[in-house]
C-alpha cells in the first residue's frame, strides 16, 4: 500500500457488526472523523520553526549560560557593599568564608565588584530573552494546536519540555535580584521595593505559569498516543490517572526515533533563534568596555 495512504474503516449498516475499510490521504484525514478508526495517524511532518536544531541549540545554550552566571554571580556579590544589618545564616558565612573570599582576594575587590554587576546584568538579559522567548513558542504552539490543527503530540511535548527549562532559567533572576538588593549599602531604605521593570517580569511570569499549565494539561491527555498524531486530538480524550509513569514515558519525545529530515534545514525560526545568542555577547563586551580605563 502507498505509504502517502491510510487505512480506516467504518461499521456497516448491514447490523452484523461489520466492517468496511477504505483508504485516505493524509490531507483528508482529521481528529473528528478519523481518530480511532484508522491504523496510524498521518505521518509526522517536521516543523523547523519550532523543534529544529537551530532553536533547541539557541535555547539549551542560553538556559545553560544563564544557570552558570547565576551561580558565579553569588559567589563574586560579597565584593558588593552591603549593610552590616543584613542577616546571614552560617552556611552563608561558611560558604562565603571557603569559597568566595579567596576568589575575589585574588581578582581584587574593585574588579570582582565589575564582574559581579556583569554577571548580574548578562542573567537579566539571558532571563528576560527565555521569558520572552518561552511566551512567543507556548502563543505560537496554542495557535497551531487550535487553529492550524497542524502541530503534532510529538512537537507539543518538545515545546512543553523547553518551555519548562526556560521558565527554571528565569527563576535564577530572582534569586540574583534578591541578592543583589540585600547588598544595598543604606539599611534605612527598608525592604527591597518591585520597580515597574520588575513588576512588568513578574506578570510575564505569571502569564507564563497561566499558558505553560494549559498546555501541559493538553500534553498529559496525550500521554501514551501515538506521537504521530495532531495534538488536537489529545483534546477530546480523558485524563487518564494512575500511577506516576517512567521519566522515559513521560519525556518520549527526547527519545522518539522517527527521522524527521525537515528539522535539520535552517529556516526562518531558526537562524533568528541563534543570532539572538549575540544579544548577550555584545553586552559583555561592552560591560567590559566600560571596566577599561580611558
Amino acid at each position: 500500500m502507498d505509504p502517502d495512504f491510510i487505512l480506516c474503516w467504518r461499521d456497516a449498516d448491514d447490523g452484523n457488526n461489520t466492517r468496511v475499510y477504505y483508504n485516505i490521504t493524509s490531507d483528508q484525514w482529521n481528529c473528528a472523523e478519523h481518530y480511532g478508526t484508522c491504523e496510524s495517524c498521518p505521518r509526522l511532518q517536521g516543523d523547523p520553526d519550532i523543534a529544529g536544531v537551530g532553536v533547541i541549540t539557541a535555547f539549551m545554550v542560553s538556559v545553560s549560560v544563564t544557570a552558570l552566571l547565576a551561580i558565579v554571580f553569588p559567589i563574586l556579590s560579597p565584593a558588593l557593599p552591603r549593610p552590616s544589618t543584613t542577616h546571614r545564616s552560617d552556611n552563608d558565612v561558611w560558604l562565603e568564608n571557603i569559597l568566595s573570599r579567596p576568589i575575589i582576594r585574588r581578582l581584587g575587590k574593585r574588579r570582582a565588584k565589575r564582574w559581579a554587576m556583569i554577571c548580574y546584568n548578562l542573567v537579566f538579559n539571558l532571563g528576560d530573552q527565555q521569558l520572552t522567548t518561552a511566551i512567543a513558542l507556548l502563543v505560537a504552539t496554542l495557535k497551531k494546536v487550535h487553529i492550524d490543527q497542524t502541530l503534532s503530540i510529538y512537537h507539543l511535548k518538545l515545546v512543553t519540555n523547553l518551555v519548562r527549562v526556560g521558565a527554571s532559567a528565569f527563576a535564577y533572576v530572582v534569586i540574583c535580584w534578591r541578592i543583589k538588593h540585600d547588598a544595598k549599602p543604606d539599611p534605612h531604605k527598608g525592604p527591597p521595593r518591585l520597580d515597574l521593570s520588575m513588576g512588568l517580569r513578574i506578570f510575564l511570569m505569571l502569564t507564563l505559569a497561566v499558558l505553560l499549565l494549559y498546555t501541559g494539561q493538553i500534553a498529559a491527555k496525550a500521554d501514551g498516543v501515538d506521537l504521530n498524531c495532531p495534538a488536537s486530538c489529545a483534546q477530546r480524550l480523558p485524563f487518564d490517572g494512575g500511577a506516576a509513569k517512567d521519566w522515559r514515558v513521560k519525556h518520549s519525545s527526547l527519545f522518539a526515533t522517527t527521522d524527521i529530515q525537515d528539522e535539520k534545514s535552517m529556516g526562518f525560526g531558526q537562524i533568528v533563534a541563534l543570532f539572538l545568542l549575540l544579544q548577550p555577547i555584545i553586552q559583555v563586551i561592552d560591560s567590559i568596555s566600560g571596566m577599561l580605563p580611558s
